[in-house]
């Protein structure tokens, strides 16, 4: 029995250091020889590889063809067209991972139609869209002609001084005396002169206003001085006439009783001149007797 018992632990002491063996063989616990599992793994990983890359290859030929149907309308200036291929290459391109170095060219292209669509949308003056397309590219990329068109974007907004910050991060980019760099500069110091102008043409323009609204406002006050001046004097004047008329009336009443007086002087005067002395005292007599007689 001693031997039997012997043996039994024999066994299960091997058993046991398989079990074990097996387990360092196979620490990941799936059961397969471990350098196999990680064989397959990795070409799994080169299978999706190959799948992805794939994808990007397709995205990156039909986004490439439809930049090109894009440049072409836009060289013979038809913008909106152009406009509407490079949508498109954009909806495609979109799906390229812009950080991964094997889709790099992809990443270039897709910047390149943002700056191309940009161009055209200066170029129908249609300046929040260019600002709205660069702004999305210079999220990942700082392509130099994204700083441009949104430069000038900025200037025909009148938004000087973004667009001076954006040049001075295009000079970073640039070499100095660089055409484009020398254009924008011309381009804010035009604004700029024009701007000041229009603000003090503005300026002249409300003084100039204010002065006729005083003017006017003076002149209505002058006529109603006037017209109420008028009132009055038309008052004082017709009282003045009246007092005139009254004044006449009364000196020619005095004149007439004055001439009154002066024609029975005159006519006494004529009287005794016509007719000699002697008649008159006859007359004169005459008369007496006749008012005696009345009055008995």
């Amino acid at each position: 029995m001693s031997e039997e018992k012997k043996v039994e632990e024999e066994k299960k002491v091997e058993e046991e250091k398989k079990v074990e063996e097996e387990k360092k063989e196979d620490s990941c616990g799936c059961g397969h020889d471990h350098h196999n599992h990680e064989h397959d793994k990795n070409e799994d990983e080169n299978n999706n590889n190959e799948e992805y890359m794939k994808r990007y290859e397709k995205n990156f030929e039909e986004g490439k063809k439809l930049k090109n149907e894009g440049d072409l309308k836009f060289k013979n200036k038809n913008f909106e067209d152009a406009i509407k291929e490079y949508e498109k290459a954009i909806e495609i391109l979109k799906n390229i991972n812009v950080n991964d170095e094997k889709q790099k060219e992809g990443a270039e292209l897709f910047v390149k139609v943002y700056s191309n669509i940009s161009n055209c949308y200066n170029q129908i003056k249609n300046y929040d869209k260019v600002l709205l397309n660069t702004k999305e590219a210079l999220k990942f990329s700082t392509y130099p002609k994204l700083y441009y068109f949104k430069c000038i974007a900025e200037i025909n907004l009148n938004e000087i001084e973004l667009a001076e910050k954006d040049l001075e991060e295009l000079k970073k980019l640039l070499t100095e005396g660089d055409s484009g760099i020398d254009y924008l500069d011309k381009l804010i110091k035009e604004k700029k002169e024009y701007l000041e102008k229009k603000e003090k043409k503005k300026e002249i323009n409300l003084n100039f206003n204010n002065l006729i609204i005083r003017k006017n406002k003076n002149s209505r006050n002058d006529n109603y001085n006037e017209i109420y001046g008028i009132k009055n004097l038309t008052v004082n004047i017709s009282s003045e006439k009246r007092i005139n008329k009254v004044n006449v009336n009364k000196s020619k009443d005095e004149k007439d009783k004055s001439s009154n007086k002066k024609n029975k002087v005159i006519g006494k005067i004529n009287l005794k001149s016509a007719f000699p002395s002697k008649i008159i005292r006859i007359f004169s007599k005459s008369k007496s007797k006749i008012k005696n007689k009345n009055n008995t």
